[in-house]
């Protein structure tokens, strides 16, 4: 049987792509043995602006466990790491992505929590891209942007539902 030839760029839903953690990856296959398998690090707490001193939510302190921003830490009267915050002259609020931009979950975890929601990730001598998604976790359609002979010349992943890619339709 004869491929069908068309006469313009068509568009056609090729798939899903299933989210669990609120975003995606796109990778060529052959880089997944460079893989870093961790789990998500991150940072948020306080420092000292004179000192340098740090203290980061969910760190053990003797006496009293892992504290969080609502901890009463009796080294500074009693007052949490809201309050220091609140002297802005000398504590300032951090949030830290250490890993962001390696190769693993937690590099995939820092590009897309950051400002820009997504970024480029480099593998060796190569990159792939990673995105948060609008909607969090879900089932994602992908529609395929095919040439007049079927070569897939785009990918879209529909992360808002919307109806704006409908078979057949051209997009340049």
């Amino acid at each position: 049987m004869e491929k069908k030839v068309r006469t313009s760029d068509y568009t056609e839903m090729v798939g899903y792509v299933g989210v669990d953690s609120g975003q995606v990856m796109i990778v060529d296959p052959c880089y997944l043995k460079e893989w870093n398998d961790n789990d998500f690090n991150y940072r948020t707490g306080i420092r000292n602006k004179k000192t340098g001193r740090i203290i980061c939510c969910w760190d053990e302190v003797e006496g009293l466990g892992k504290i969080n921003w609502a901890t009463s830490l009796p080294e500074f009267d009693g007052k949490d790491m809201n309050a220091l915050a609140e002297d802005k002259e000398n504590w300032e609020k951090f949030d830290e992505y250490p890993d962001a931009g390696d190769f693993s979950y937690s590099g995939v975890c820092g590009i897309t929590c950051g400002e820009e929601n997504a970024g480029e990730i480099a593998i060796g001598g190569s990159s792939c891209v990673a995105s948060s998604t609008y909607l969090g976790d879900g089932s994602y359609p992908v529609y395929a942007v095919k040439d007049k002979y079927g070569r897939i010349k785009r990918l879209i992943i529909d992360f808002y539902g919307g109806d704006e890619y409908d078979d057949d339709e051209t997009h340049d």
